[in-house]
């Protein structure tokens, strides 16, 4: 920062305003973010890097490092004169959001393809991001002949997403699950947005890949975490401690942009956004800082760490992703498949029945929707929600009506025995029935109409863990009532479920 940024006090001495409000606009704008972390591993003197064969190799894609990316390379590719080998095992990258994180990434993997001749595994909790990028980089390599004629083959198709090299390396996006690594022997794994990963399961199968590669990294990149982001605070201190003694972890590299300041202090900003001056302006953060939830502008903006955040069982931005106002409820024809659930609150308060239509087009998004609700001071009337059940039944001829046993047996009871095909939800059921309803959000395989009432469910579905990285929605866990969203798992699940065909003797 130049003095002509700043201001000077009556004896001449040098006074950086604390707020942006005191700061000229002429200054602010003359901001630039900081090319070096804040908080930074740094490679022993003479060590050389990898750098400037990755900037080159960049530079031949069209994709040239912005200088901060330079130096978190310069760094992170730093590697042994004597054995070759990466001098980092573990890499934590924090950075505030929008400032380049998923092309650095990018870069990081072109290397591995076509200099490192690695197999490469990218995961995140919202596969829509690792699906970005691997897109990207598939139009980045095939518009430059020199690079797309080291290409094997390339998969498209949702789920089997990869790039297969000539030679050994290989490139595939996966969802985060415990199993998704398993049967492969990888070089690096990248795990984006790793404040998500709420337990030790993705990055245990991961690690376990990596056993016989001599010369594996392993990539943490996210913003800051909260309380739940247990995988990333557990390295972040094992990065701190690395850096402020080298020899007691010398594998472990963090590179963090962060501030301790007030969120209102532009010098924060500065180091918190190294793309600050060319990606980000500062006009846009003043813009946030006004009208966002001040939490999460700490963590999004400053990458500050927020302890009162709180574990939701959906991603609440990958379910808005899905969301399509436009989009209604309508009478299905023959040849789609529908689903029913109903759920009645435990206070007896509320209930919803949400239904699941899967079109025939393999192709196609499950429609989903409240077909109905009740909302009661005094209590649901659960003859009036038997008898709504039965129109709907009646109207729509659902292959199955799901429903949770210990809140509404009573519920279903009232129906007309034998007449409709109703099917409890619970136990084992129940958590795969969770993981469905996520799987299909991240993915962004449904679609539905931004219903308010639904959206404010997502938003406050809370979740149990119940063991090796699998939950359920917990009703305990909540703010608010979820009818909805209990009612919505259940139709998901039974709509996954292979169709039943029967043998005719």
């Amino acid at each position: 920062m130049t003095d002509q940024t700043r201001s000077r006090s009556s004896d001449g001495s040098l006074v950086i305003p604390e707020t942006f409000r005191d700061w000229d606009p002429e200054n602010l704008a003359a901001l630039r973010g900081s090319v070096r972390p804040r908080i930074g591993t740094t490679p022993p003197e003479g060590i050389p890097s990898h750098v400037e064969a990755v900037a080159a190799l960049a530079a031949l894609a069209g994709l040239e490092p912005w200088e901060w990316q330079y130096e978190a390379l310069r760094i992170a590719l730093s590697y042994s004169p004597s054995t070759a080998l990466f001098l980092y095992r573990f890499v934590v990258l924090l950075v505030a959001r929008q400032n380049g994180k998923s092309r650095l990434l990018l870069l990081r993997i072109l290397a591995g393809l076509f200099l490192f001749d690695e197999k490469i595994i990218h995961t995140a909790a919202d596969r829509a991001l690792p699906r970005a990028l691997f897109e990207e980089l598939v139009h980045a390599i095939e518009d430059v002949p020199v690079l797309r004629r080291n290409v094997e083959k390339i998969r498209f198709a949702n789920g089997t997403e990869e790039i297969v090299m000539k030679g050994r390396a290989s490139y595939r996006i996966t969802a985060p699950r415990q199993e998704a690594a398993r049967g492969w022997t990888i070089d690096l794994l990248v795990i984006d947005e790793a404040r998500e990963q709420r337990d030790d399961a993705v990055l245990s199968a991961g690690l376990y890949t990596q056993r016989t590669r001599r010369n594996a990294q392993l990539w943490l990149a996210s913003n800051a975490g909260d309380p739940d982001s247990v995988v990333l605070r557990r390295f972040r201190d094992r990065g701190i401690a690395a850096v402020e003694d080298p020899d007691s972890d010398p594998r472990m590299c963090l590179l963090e942009w962060s501030t301790d300041a007030d969120p209102e202090d532009p010098m924060g900003w500065v180091e918190a956004n190294p793309a600050l001056g060319t990606a980000i302006t500062p006009d846009a953060l003043i813009e946030e800082l006004r009208t966002d939830d001040p939490q999460r502008f700490r963590t999004e903006a400053l990458c500050q760490w927020v302890e009162t955040a709180t574990q939701t069982a959906v991603p609440l931005d990958a379910w808005i992703r899905c969301g399509d106002p436009s989009m209604a409820l309508t009478v299905p024809s023959p040849d789609d498949r529908v689903m029913m659930a109903v759920d009645v609150d435990p206070a007896r308060l509320e209930a919803a029945i949400v239904i699941a239509v899967t079109k025939p087009d393999p192709d196609a998004k499950t429609i989903v929707g409240v077909a109905q609700r009740w909302v009661s001071e005094i209590g649901v009337d659960e003859d009036e929600i038997a008898a709504a059940l039965s129109r709907w039944a009646d109207l729509w001829s659902p292959e199955a009506i799901g429903y949770d046993p210990y809140t509404c047996s009573g519920l279903i009871e009232r129906l007309e025995p034998d007449t409709y095909p109703t099917e409890p939800v619970a136990g084992v059921k129940w958590v795969n029935a969770c993981a469905a309803l996520w799987d299909v959000t991240v993915n962004e395989s449904i679609v539905h109409a931004s219903d308010p009432y639904l959206d404010a469910q997502i938003a406050s579905a809370g979740r149990r863990d119940v063991g090796d990285g699998t939950f359920r929605i917990a009703r305990l866990e909540s703010h608010i009532a979820l009818p909805g969203v209990m009612a919505l798992a259940r139709a998901i699940y039974l709509s996954l479920r292979p169709r039943r065909t029967f043998e005719i003797l």
